[in-house]
Formats: C-alpha cells, structure tokens, sequence
C-alpha cells in the first residue's frame, strides 16, 4: 500500500519535474527572444538615431547652403543696383548731351538755314501734329464707348408694366439715362450722327395718337417698341464706335511708321550740318564721323510713341510728342551773343 503510494507520488514527481523542466525551457527561449528583442530594439534606435542625426547633418547643410546662397544673392542684388544706378546716371548724362546737340544743330539751322533740315523738320511737324490728333481721337473713341456701354446696360431686355395704370416708372427713368449717356457720347464723338435712328419710332407716336382710348396694356406695349428701337439704336452706334476706333488705331500706327522714318531723315541733316560745321572749324577733323556716331547722337523716345500706339501711355501735348522724336521747340533770337557759336560741342 505504501509502496504504490510512494511510487504514484514519484510518478507525479516525475511528471512535474518533466514539466518543470519544460517550462524552464520555455522561460529560456523567451528569455533568449526577450534579449534578442532588446537587441534589436537597440539597433533600431541605434539606426533610426543615426538616420535622424544624417538627416539633421543634412538639413543643416541644406541651410548653410541656402545662406550663402542668399548671401551670394544680395551680393550680387547689390552690385546689379549700383550698376543700373550708374546707368541711369550715363543715360541721363547721354540724355543731356543728345540735347546740347540738338541746341547746337537747331542754332546753326537758323544762322545757316540747311534745306533738308529745314524740309524735314516742317514734315515732321504735320506728322506730329496727325499723330497727336489720332491719340486725342482714341482716347474720346473710348470715351464714347464707354458711354454708350452705360446707356445699354440700362436697357432692360423686356419692359415690364404695373398692375394696369402706367409703364414702370423705373424703367422710364433707366431710358432717360440711356439717351443722357447716348448724347454724351456724341459729344465725345460727333461722327455719330451718321447713325440714325429707326423711323419706326415717329410710326409708333402716331399709332398711340390715332388710340388715345388704347388701354394701358396697349400703351406699355408701344413703350416696350419704342425701348426695343432705343436699343437696337444703342447697338449700332456701338458696332459703329467699334469700327471707328479699329480705324483710328490702324492709322495711328501708320503715322507711327511714318514719324520713324522722318526722324531719321531728320537726323541725318542734322548730322550732315554737324560734319560741316566741324570741318569748317578744324581741317583736322575726319571727313566723315563714324556712322555709328548718328545713332548716338540723335535718337527718338520710342518708347513714349509705342506707349501712345499701344494704348498704354497718355501725353499731355502736341510738344511732348515732337521733343521725343527730335522737333525743337522755343524762340531763339538771333541776334543773341549766344548765337555767336566759335565753340566746338561736347566731345563725345
């Protein structure tokens, strides 16, 4: 009885120390996962430590780069600002020195009368004059369409009346401002009268006249006709305008082309007049200045011309026009002891 006892206990002995020991197993192959675990762990740190410090490495790289980058940059904004201030200050200094010629020539033109400069000069001046009159009649061309753009956004596109007694006052005073704007518009550009208005409107005003007893449904109807006709008189005055102001601009930059080519013409006779006024002074001097010179010293505003082609750019006056492509402007007296030239012009 003992003996089983005993020897059922060793078994169950046995048995726990079997599974003891499996268990001891297991703790050490969780043991061995845990410390690989932890290693790998480490060397993720370790790795992810290393791409973060790479990427702060790099970053700040990246920033010093930008830095001297910019630094670079205001360098060299600095040196471009100096070196456009130096050529503003040499574009004026050119400037000024064009226009001590322009002075010497013009005096020497009128103690010498030179033909081809004096020519040239008076062509020039006519077309200056058609040039400024083309940039006064643009501008009252948009005047004009910008009037008549107004009196049509008034234009209601039906004619609403009320509950049976009259037409919408409203829209009676939305066609009284139509034609205020329509009359402006004329005034900017008097050729409008060309466009006349239908008939059809004096048809209507006797219609009403032979129905005095027409009801009021029958009046909004003959007013609804008469703001159809004012409207369709508003579109053909603006189609009108339209082609008015495409002709103006072609012919505009044909008094363009044509003041381009005075002016050099212009030039020419006035550098002509130079070259002589030299040889005469000096027999040292070349018997032909370097061609290049011409350009130098005479040259037109081509900017101002375009700005007034383009539609960009506004002048004052006629002047202003006639100074930038080479025209003198201002009375001179004769017998001034300024006119005693025995001096040569700025050297160049």
């Amino acid at each position: 009885m003992h003996v089983l006892l005993i020897a059922n206990q060793v078994t169950q002995a046995t048995t726990l120390e079997s599974v003891l020991n499996d268990k001891n197993i297991i703790l050490e192959e969780s043991e061995k996962m845990l410390r690989k675990a932890t290693i790998i762990m480490e060397l993720t740190q370790k790795e992810e430590r290393e791409v973060a410090v790479a990427n702060f490495e790099k970053a700040s790289h990246d920033v010093n780069s930008i830095q001297l980058a910019i630094n670079r940059d205001s360098v060299e904004l600095s040196n471009l600002l100096v070196n456009i201030n130096e050529l503003e200050w040499v574009v004026a200094e050119s400037a000024q020195k064009r226009a001590e010629v322009a002075e010497i020539c013009t005096r020497l033109c009128i103690i010498e009368p030179d033909n081809a400069e004096e020519y040239y000069s008076r062509v020039l001046e006519r077309a200056v004059k058609l040039f400024y009159k083309l940039h006064v009649d643009l501008a009252n061309v948009k005047a004009a369409l910008e009037s008549i753009g107004r009196a049509h956004n008034l234009m209601k596109p039906d004619l609403a009346h009320g509950s049976g007694d009259v037409v919408d006052i409203a829209i009676v005073q939305d066609m009284i401002f139509s034609l205020h704007f329509l009359d402006l518009a004329h005034t900017y550009w008097p050729d409008l009268k060309i466009v006349k208005f239908d008939s059809e409107l004096e048809r209507l005003k006797m219609i009403r006249m032979n129905n005095s007893n027409s009801t009021s449904i029958a009046t909004a109807r003959i007013a609804t006709a008469r703001l159809r006709l004012l409207r369709s008189h508003i579109v053909n005055n603006q189609v009108f305008l339209d082609k008015e102001g495409t002709s103006v601009i072609a012919k505009l930059k044909t008094a363009f082309e044509k003041i381009n080519i005075l002016s050099k013409q212009l030039f020419n006779a006035r550098f002509r007049v130079l070259e002589n006024r030299l040889l005469t002074i000096n027999d040292e001097t070349p018997r032909n200045l370097p061609v290049g010179s011409r350009d130098i010293l005479f040259r037109i505003d081509k900017r101002l011309l375009e700005n007034v082609v383009n539609d960009t750019g506004v002048v004052s006056s006629e002047e202003e026009i006639g100074r930038a492509v080479g025209l003198n402007y201002g009375d001179y007296d004769i017998s001034s002891p300024e006119f005693a030239i025995n001096t040569l012009p700025p050297d160049y």
